[in-house]
């Protein structure tokens, strides 16, 4: 149930316009700053990429395919 909501939420986003906070934060990256030693923090887009490859869709494909 969490992986099929969060795809749909993902596919909201990716139709969203381009000047929307959630689709700047979804698709933008830091310029800057550091992380703390050890293993990184789960971040929701490797949540979100691990659950699009269960479905086998590619991560590039998930706008073209939102849109239908």
């Amino acid at each position: 149930m969490l992986m099929r909501t969060q795809l749909c939420w993902a596919g909201h986003v990716s139709r969203m316009e381009d000047h929307r906070l959630p689709k700047i934060v979804r698709y933008g990256e830091l310029a800057t700053g550091c992380r703390k030693r050890g293993t990184p923090k789960k971040r929701y887009k490797d949540s979100l990429k691990q659950h699009l490859s269960l479905g086998h869709i590619d991560c590039h494909e998930l706008s073209t395919l939102a849109s239908n």
